[in-house]
């Protein structure tokens, strides 16, 4: 039985993410709200490091939602978080506004995945 409609896996891969955590459902829940409380503040102080055009912070804060996304495997998060970093990375921030976009469209889309999981099912797999 699969713990999410398999049309999410371009989104987030929750199975693997079980995995990750030593098949523990429960620390993968844990994980998911840590997570799901604690980006919308990264997502803000990173709009902000843009704002201000300091590209190190641009960049440590995209490392660090680029770190937390890959624990519950939030492939496409990861992806718009790691194109923001590297842009930081190269030292300019010329379309970080874009990608901070791209980066807040798939926090949604996956905040919106993630209400669709049967916690219940987690534990079976």
């Amino acid at each position: 039985m699969s713990i999410i409609d398999p049309q999410y896996d371009a989104v987030v891969h929750l199975e693997e993410a079980v995995a990750q955590m030593g098949d523990d459902p429960e620390l993968l829940q844990e994980i998911v709200e840590i997570f799901l409380e604690g980006t919308p503040d990264i997502l803000e102080s990173t709009a902000q490091a843009i704002a201000a055009g300091d590209v190190d912070q641009t960049r440590m804060q995209a490392h660090s939602m680029k770190g937390s996304a890959s624990n519950i495997c939030a492939v496409a998060f990861v992806e718009a978080a790691r194109q923001l970093e590297y842009l930081a990375a190269d030292g300019g921030l010329d379309g970080a506004d874009a990608l901070m976009a791209q980066v807040r469209e798939r926090y949604s889309e996956l905040e919106r995945v993630l209400a669709t999981v049967d916690w219940s099912a987690v534990e079976t797999v």
